[in-house]
């Protein structure tokens, strides 16, 4: 095995997708390949459910596959909708304190049922949940030597937060981490994964990779109007085009952003809205 492919999914709040950045810029910085997929739920907060899924390869990557080796979910409705794109002989790995259902039909998957709500709450803080289904990955994976790493990239994640908040989260890490170390009775034949390294990788989203392109295209003007999936776009550039004689606008609504853009261009600038 020289890849693996990872979902983790919950519900808006719990943390799935900061948790999915946070392994895979880990996964870049460790020398390894990467590719992932985010989707967030349409409802503003606590409705629908996020997926967060990235393929970590020794090899370079293309797409971050349809289906996954791994199914982390925070909760049942997750389980549900997620399921049927595990693999055969894939690993499903639940909060046990929100999941009650073995979900028996799937007989041909290994399921780990892990009080990752329990754990947060008595090492760390309630909110750290996904911290600790990070450190349990972490503990399956630790022939990759990971966990160094991923306490770094947890301080530079939450770096703008107090020192507390950075903590919790490097104590959920660890209490994750030596969950698999010292209570978990596995069954899976992970410990046979093989990861070369190569150095270290740049990784970026689409929209950061737009952004970049922009600027070395001559736009020297954003009009923007903050709303998913556009809004890093406005957030990248409003941090980094200044810096070339750039300028970004943030306007009332959409339509706004479209005329601002269209009356830079008749200016003489090149012009880019994306919302």
């Amino acid at each position: 095995m020289n890849e693996l492919i990872i979902r983790i999914t919950g519900t808006a709040g719990q943390g799935v997708i900061s948790a999915g950045d946070i392994f895979s810029l880990s996964t870049a910085r460790s020398g390894r390949y990467v590719t992932t997929y985010r989707s967030f739920p349409s409802e503003i907060r606590g409705e629908g459910q996020c997926v967060f899924q990235f393929r970590m390869s020794e090899k370079k990557t293309l797409t971050p596959s349809d289906y996954s080796d791994i199914l982390i979910a925070f909760n049942e409705e997750s389980v549900k909708q997620n399921i049927n794109q595990l693999k055969t002989g894939g690993i499903l790995i639940v909060d046990s304190d929100t999941v009650k259902n073995e979900f028996d039909d799937f007989s041909e998957i290994i399921k780990y049922y892990i009080p990752f709500s329990t754990i947060s709450k008595e090492k760390a803080d309630p909110k750290s949940k996904n911290m600790v289904a990070l450190g349990f990955l972490a503990g399956l994976l630790s022939q990759l030597n990971m966990i160094d790493q991923l306490k770094e990239d947890i301080k530079r994640r939450y770096a703008a937060k107090s020192q507390e908040i950075i903590e919790a989260n490097i104590k959920a890490l660890e209490a994750g981490f030596d969950y698999v170390q010292t209570q978990l009775k596995r069954v899976d034949n992970l410990t046979s994964i093989q990861m070369a390294t190569s150095g270290q990788k740049l990784i970026m989203s689409g929209n950061e990779a737009i952004a970049f392109a922009s600027i070395v295209a001559g736009c020297r003007f954003y009009s923007g109007y903050p709303i998913t999936p556009a809004t890093e776009i406005m957030e990248w550039l409003a941090r980094e085009m200044p810096k070339v004689g750039g300028n970004v606008i943030q306007c009332e609504d959409e339509i706004a952003a479209v005329t601002a853009a269209i009356g830079a261009s008749y200016g003489g600038a090149k012009a880019l809205t994306a919302t």
